[in-house]
Parts: structure tokens; C-alpha cells; sequence
């Protein structure tokens, strides 16, 4: 019996393979070639306007059109969207940011500030949907436009110190580098001195061309012209990881809460379990977690002994629950006994009573500090 393909495997198979199709056409189709070069041209000279750069252009006719290069890119990035999204890929989403900002910074062209906000807020977007609970939306929004507001506040227009380093950066990065090396004064005597050219005769110098002019020849022994500078190529990976972590940072902070909150979605996963007893132990083992990081942990002693240690300012009532939530839970872990739903919702409770304590009632960098630190709290 044949097993039928998913909606999800269908979308991935079509924007694979048309990808692979424009791919093929651009690097095998000598129309969609040249028409890819002319646009390359066109990049090129509009970078030469707005910068002090020179390219060497690809050789294409004057009357080249670039309208089917177009279409193919346009069909190729519209299939990896579409890839991106039947994968729900993260990765993909960010290698567009990266290489997004990494073209415009070589070419020295850039979108418009709202442009540029507009796509990397969508890839952000999309990252974060992949990734999060749609909740997370709204603030990752109010971010994202706070930081907005303060980088067109506090550094408006163009930066000249910047400006100069991204042409410095966009040199290095060059395909091709030429270095011209003028001789002056003393180089070029020096460089002369092994090809010289007497043009007088004993007749014309009327004999004293042999004593006024002695030549010699002067054998060079091979030299390295010049040697390698290897810390440009330290300061390209540098930058080009300061430029990654410039993209990848404003998404650090979601992706981190994202995990912790996934982590802890995974410990509470085991309150749902069909088994009562397990679902018992790991409600008590959660409320422990929390006493420990009370300061009011046990240590290694066993959990019937921990109320000995207790502070005064919990309750006698509170007490009284951890007691017998103790003694359920030996019951659970050290012996057959059926546990009753009616033993579990007491350890539902008591667990319930132990986050209002220990979460409820602390302060922000508490509720902080548990819910991203240590992952007790959704």
C-alpha cells in the first residue's frame, strides 16, 4: 500500500525543485546567464554613483535585458519563502538576514531606513512565530520599534566614521585587489640601473664614450616583492562576524526565553502524564525545586525532614501540607499502592499554594529569575 504525501512534503518537494530549476537556468541557459550579468552591471554602476568604488563590469551587449533575470530571482526567492515557511525554519529566515545585510554593506547600497525596518522586522517576525507561541508578538513588536525609535533618535543620517569603514571593509573584501607601486628618487635609478642603453658611438662621442659612460651588469637575486599581510584577512573575519552578531543579536534575547520557556513547558509535560503516580512525584519534586530556591531546602535529607528547617514566616498551614504531600509522595515512589485522584488534586494544590508563595508574592527579578533562571514557571 502506498503511502500518500503530505501537504507540507508536497510544498516542500515544489519550492525545492523549482529553486533547483532557476538555478539550472542561470548557470546553463546562456540567455538567463547574460541577462544575470547585465544585472550584475546595473548593481555595479549604481553602486559606482553613490560610492567611490570600480568594478570590473561582465562583458554583455549595450542592449542587454535584464527582465528574465528578474523573474527567475523573483520565482527563486519566492520558492524559499516558501521553503522557509512548510519547514518552519529559523535557520533559513536568518541566513536572509545575514545575507541581506551583508550585500548591502559590500555594495554600499541600502534600503531605505523604513525598508530596512520593515524586512528584517517580517524576518524577525517569522522567527519568532516558528518559534513562539503567538503571544509573543506584541512585544517582540514594541521592541522592535522602541529600538527603532531610539537608533533614528540618537544616530540620524549617515555616519561618516562608519560610512568610511564600510568602504575600507568593502576593499578588503574585493575579489580582486591591484596595488600599484610608484617608483621615485632613488627606486627608479636603482630599478633603471639593469637595463641601460648606450646610444653614443666612438665616432658621435668622439672617443670618450667608453670613459664617460662605463655600464655593468648587476645580476638580482630573486626577493619577495611583497609579503602577506595576514592580519587584513583577521580584521575581514572579525568584521564579518561582527556583522553576523549585528543581525542575530536583536533575536537573541526572544530566542533565549523562547528555550527557557520550552524547557519548562517539558518539566510541567510530566503533570499530564496518564500514570498517577509519576504525575504525583513530579509535582512534589516541582515544589521542592521551588523550597530550594527559597532557602528552604533540606539538602540531602530526606523530604519528610525538610519542614524542621522551615522559616518562620511560612505558614502553619502551608506546613501542614507539605506533611502530608511528603507522605503521599514516599507512598508514590517506595510502594504499590494505588494513588486516587483525590491524592493527586491534594498534590495539585499543594503545588499551587507553593508557586503563590515562592513566585506570586516575590519581586520582579525573583519572578525573573525563576521563570527564565531556573525555568519553574511558565
Amino acid at each position: 500500500m502506498k503511502k500518500r504525501c503530505t501537504a507540507k512534503q508536497k510544498a516542500v518537494c515544489f519550492c525545492s525543485a523549482a529553486m533547483v530549476v532557476c538555478l539550472f537556468l542561470f548557470f546553463f541557459l546562456p540567455p538567463a546567464r547574460v541577462s544575470a550579468l547585465a544585472l550584475c552591471n546595473r548593481l555595479f554602476a549604481a553602486s559606482e554613483r553613490a560610492n567611490a568604488y570600480a568594478y570590473e563590469y561582465f562583458q554583455t551587449p549595450e542592449d542587454q535585458s535584464t527582465a528574465l533575470a528578474w523573474a527567475l530571482a523573483a520565482v527563486f526567492i519566492i520558492s524559499y519563502f516558501g521553503l522557509a515557511v512548510s519547514l518552519r525554519s529559523r535557520l533559513l529566515l536568518l541566513l536572509v538576514a545575514v545575507s541581506a545585510a551583508l550585500l548591502q554593506a559590500y555594495l554600499g547600497l541600502s534600503l531605505s531606513p523604513l525598508g530596512n525596518m520593515a524586512l528584517f522586522f517580517a524576518l524577525g517576525l517569522g522567527i519568532m512565530l516558528f518559534s513562539s507561541p503567538k503571544k509573543t508578538v506584541l512585544p517582540f513588536a514594541a521592541l522592535t520599534l522602541l529600538i527603532f525609535v531610539i537608533l533614528a533618535a540618537l544616530l540620524p543620517g549617515v555616519d561618516a566614521a562608519t560610512e568610511t569603514l564600510s568602504e575600507t571593509v568593502r576593499d578588503s573584501l574585493a575579489l580582486v585587489t591591484r596595488q600599484e607601486d610608484a617608483l621615485t628618487g632613488e627606486n627608479l635609478d636603482s630599478a633603471l640601473e639593469t637595463r641601460h642603453m648606450n646610444s653614443r658611438t666612438l665616432l658621435t662621442g668622439e672617443e670618450k664614450a667608453a670613459v664617460n659612460r662605463e655600464y655593468r651588469l648587476l645580476t638580482v637575486e630573486e626577493q619577495q616583492i611583497s609579503q602577506p599581510r595576514w592580519i587584513d584577512y583577521l580584521k575581514i573575519i572579525l568584521l564579518l562576524i561582527l556583522s553576523a552578531a549585528v543581525v542575530v543579536l536583536p533575536f537573541a534575547p526572544f530566542l533565549y526565553m523562547n528555550a527557557r520557556r520550552k524547557k519548562a513547558q517539558e518539566t510541567r509535560r510530566m503533570f499530564q502524564s496518564e500514570n498517577p503516580r509519576e504525575v504525583l512525584c513530579a509535582m512534589f519534586r516541582h515544589a521542592a525545586k521551588y523550597l530550594e530556591n527559597g532557602g528552604c531546602g533540606g539538602g540531602n535529607r530526606p523530604f519528610r525532614q525538610w519542614p524542621e528547617g522551615f522559616p518562620e514566616r511560612l505558614p502553619e498551614s502551608y506546613r501542614e501540607q507539605y506533611a502530608a504531600c511528603a507522605a503521599l509522595f514516599e507512598e508514590a515512589a517506595y510502594s504499590d499502592h494505588p494513588i486516587l485522584e483525590a491524592q493527586k488534586e491534594q498534590t495539585r494544590q499543594f503545588l499551587a499554594e507553593t508557586e503563590r508563595i515562592f513566585f506570586d508574592e516575590a519581586d520582579w527579578k525573583e519572578k525573573l529569575r525563576l521563570r527564565y533562571g531556573k525555568c519553574l514557571h511558565e
